[in-house]
């Protein structure tokens, strides 16, 4: 269904079912809420460019001032193992990272772990991902597609617009991420949920501005831990290396601070 809707013929090709919603307090809390009914199959998506209630990780809230951009979120039914579900929103960053590499000529794009896809080291895009009663997963993307300066909560924030994009019309960067998401996702479910054999890990690896970099690292609970990030493991969770000396710390949910070399 897609009332009061731009055009979105593109995109309603990569998606089972594609929902247009004028406006959502959250897309994703819409779709948890349509999971148990069988009409919503596999890569069902419900998308909006006003959303006034969305969530972000940690309780952050993620709204969107119509036209400023895009909330999406896509129902998944992966018949793969619980453990390796951490891959989804790491699946769905590379999507969006690759989805920006096609609207942003030349642009300097990268996943930072677990959620984020930044632009030129700014956050262009925030991905969280929920598990729902039956056991498949809601996953949902706030993007900055048109967002001028004073609409983005300051200079750490990025759009678009703001980088330089070809378009930010909403078939257009919708299709771009689904047309990027749909494979990524088939090849991992295809090949059980090992994201090695599905090459999954690999690309996020390569993608991922995070690895090899010098972070702060706050874990649920409240510890700190400083250290340098050395890689993501077949689960999904960063591996660090803490430079207190302690052995490597595999952390599969935490807010991570990139940190500069020079700021000790």
């Amino acid at each position: 269904m897609i009332d009061d809707a731009p055009l979105l013929d593109r995109s309603a090709r990569s998606a089972a079912r594609l929902d247009w919603r004028a406006e959502s307090s959250s897309t994703n809390q819409d779709l948890v809420s349509a999971a148990a009914d069988p009409d919503w199959p596999d890569l069902s998506v419900i998308a909006t460019d006003r959303q006034t209630a969305g969530r972000g990780r940690l309780d952050r809230t993620w709204t969107t001032p119509a036209g400023s951009g895009l909330a999406v979120s896509v129902l998944l039914r992966p018949a793969v193992p619980i453990d390796r579900l951490g891959w989804i929103p790491l699946i769905a960053g590379l999507a969006v990272a690759r989805a920006a590499d096609s609207l942003i000529p030349g642009a300097d794009v990268a996943v930072k772990w677990p959620n984020d896809v930044l632009v030129g080291g700014r956050k262009l895009s925030g991905i969280l991902s929920e598990l729902t009663a039956d056991g498949s997963v809601v996953v949902g993307a706030g993007i900055n597609t048109a967002a001028t300066p004073d609409e983005l909560p300051g200079d750490a924030a990025t759009s678009l617009a703001i980088a330089g994009a070809t378009t930010t019309e909403p078939d257009a960067v919708l299709s771009a991420y689904l047309e990027a998401l749909v494979p990524l996702y088939r090849d991992f479910v295809d090949a059980g949920g090992d994201a090695t054999a599905s090459g999954v890990r690999a690309a996020v690896t390569e993608r991922c501005s995070t690895v090899g970099s010098r972070i702060r690292l706050e874990v649920p609970g409240g510890r700190v831990v400083l250290g340098t990030a050395r890689g993501i493991d077949a689960d999904g969770r960063l591996v660090v290396q803490p430079h207190d000396g302690s052995g490597l710390l595999p952390v599969s949910a935490g807010d991570v601070t990139h940190v500069r070399p020079d700021a000790g």
